[in-house]
């Protein structure tokens, strides 16, 4: 059975021999004509045009009136061609504009929608993703090689708004997922910036405060230190750059001993806590405790400021502490730490490669410093040397090679504000190579000791973790430690030596 009509829009077609088939294409032309980029002159009109032109079309309003309109049902879409007025089907999903409204509206089982309709409804959507899947956290994601944000005309802003002062808005920067930089409102009402290498620690922090000042931080917060920027205080021209009331840098252009670059304590006014002065007309620095020229307790200098031609002195009031020369290293007074038994000189990772001494280190011993638990049994000593096996070995990193290859450029004297200082900066790297070890040595593992001393259930500080709840950290061992161990099994044996003898 052949077809009459198109299924869709229900052209006629020609059938085979059919006379006259110039009417049935004409035909077809003319809906063609009204459906095709379909376009109505109104929606609302009720009464039907006296004397409509050829192509104009009208969907009927409920209504609608008129010799040819009374027939037809409220909806339908009516086209004026050849003379009369004809109904045309129109498909689901077809678009036809409306000329007195400028709107466009979507065919639909039910009748007709206004096409924003269907935009109106993309509002309050729960996610949605642009080239990528939305989550229940990520509402909208985006993956694109950029996103723009163009003005209308005028000014273009976006806004970040958080529900609480205590909550964070801001914009999180990442590499492969792993944040590197943070910036915004975070957890209060200043700005912030921070940065981090792993995307889980962050060793620098910038506070920009609502009143206007700056607060900084490495790795923890430095308290209430604001930056402030202020005259120096003599007055005089120059420039002061305070950090709240735990001190500053300031340089000074004024006459006398205020003249230089100096970086001062706390206390605020005129007189400070301490000071590190650069006077401008030396080579070296000063501290003191109160601001005083004549009682500047701590001096580091370079060159013949201090007397020396080309030594490097560390002086303490008119004494010479310290001076590194060309030739030879001073030292007048001994290098002492500020607390007894509280610091240490180097770690497991930051060891001196060989440390060269006429005598051995002595340590304290003193009865009176220490609290005897008992003699260290026989039993104990034996067992440590029979399962700690003493080894040959070499060291994988038996030292390490540095090496700078830096450009410099001279400053040349007098340059003012317009000489290029930043371009002026050492240029190039250090580099740091390990070294094989080559040299076979005789000693301890560590680890053996651990497993030892856990057999025998005893803390012994003779061997020990740089980080003690770190099961994974350097371990080390005390040698001079073993020593008393290695006596008390002597003692053993000489013991049992001389009883066999006595026996024999």
């Amino acid at each position: 059975m052949s077809l009459q009509n198109t299924p869709r829009l229900g052209l006629p077609l020609l059938q085979s021999g059919q006379a006259q088939k110039h009417v049935t294409l004409n035909e077809s032309l003319w809906r063609l004509e009204a459906l095709v980029q379909a376009r109505v002159l109104s929606r609302t009109l009720a009464l039907q045009p006296s004397s409509p032109a050829e192509g104009d079309a009208y969907i009927l309003p409920s209504g609608a009136a008129g010799a040819s309109w009374d027939e037809a049902d409220t909806g339908d879409y009516l086209v004026f061609q050849a003379g009369y007025w004809e109904p045309l089907n129109v498909p689901e999903g077809a678009l036809v504009r409306v000329i007195d409204e400028n709107i466009y509206l979507v065919r639909t089982a039910s009748g007709w929608t206004r096409l924003q309709d269907s935009f109106d409804a993309l509002q309050n959507l729960p996610k949605l993703g642009v080239n990528a899947t939305a989550d229940a956290t990520n509402r909208l994601s985006v993956n694109s090689a950029q996103v723009l944000f163009n003005h209308a005309g005028a000014g273009s802003l976006t806004y970040i708004n958080k529900a609480a002062a205590g909550h964070d808005a801001g914009v999180v920067l990442q590499q492969g997922f792993s944040t590197r930089a943070i910036m915004g409102l975070l957890g209060d009402g200043h700005f912030h910036l921070k940065s981090s290498v792993d995307g889980s620690t962050f060793n620098g922090e910038y506070v920009l405060h609502s009143d206007g000042t700056m607060r900084f931080a490495l790795t923890s917060p430095v308290g209430a230190s604001a930056v402030s920027f202020e005259k120096p205080r003599s007055g005089t021209a120059g420039s002061r750059y305070a950090f709240g009331d735990v001190g500053g840098l300031e340089s000074d252009l004024g006459g006398g001993y205020w003249r230089g670059l100096h970086l001062f304590g706390p206390n605020g006014g005129v007189t400070y806590g301490s000071d590190l002065a650069f006077p401008s007309a030396a080579q070296y620095f000063e501290y003191d405790s109160l601001h005083d020229p004549a009682r500047a307790a701590y001096v580091f200098g370079i060159g013949n400021a201090l007397g020396h031609n080309h030594d490097l002195v560390f002086r303490v009031e008119t004494d010479d502490r310290l001076r590194l020369g060309e030739t030879a290293v001073i030292v007048s007074k001994p290098f002492l730490p500020m607390v007894d038994n509280a610091v240490t000189l180097g770690s497991s990772s930051a060891r001196f490669s060989v440390v060269w001494a006429a005598n051995g280190t002595i340590q304290t011993s003193d009865a009176r410093d220490k609290t005897v638990e008992g003699v260290v049994p026989p039993t104990i000593a034996h067992a440590l040397i029979s399962a700690v096996e003493p080894v040959f070995f070499r060291w994988i990193c038996g030292g390490q090679t540095v090496e700078e290859d830096f450009t410099y450029t001279v400053v040349p004297p007098g340059a003012g504000a317009d000489f290029d200082y930043e371009a002026a900066r050492p240029v190039g790297e250090q580099r740091i190579t390990p070294r094989p070890g080559q040299r076979t040595h005789a000693g301890f593992l560590a680890q053996d000791f651990e497993v030892a001393l856990n057999g025998l259930g005893i803390d012994f500080g003779g061997w020990g973790r740089e980080a003690v709840d770190d099961p994974d950290s350097r371990q080390w061992i005390r040698p001079d430690q073993l020593v008393p161990v290695l006596w008390a099994a002597l003692r053993d044996v000489q013991t049992r030596l001389t009883a066999l003898e006595a026996d024999a």
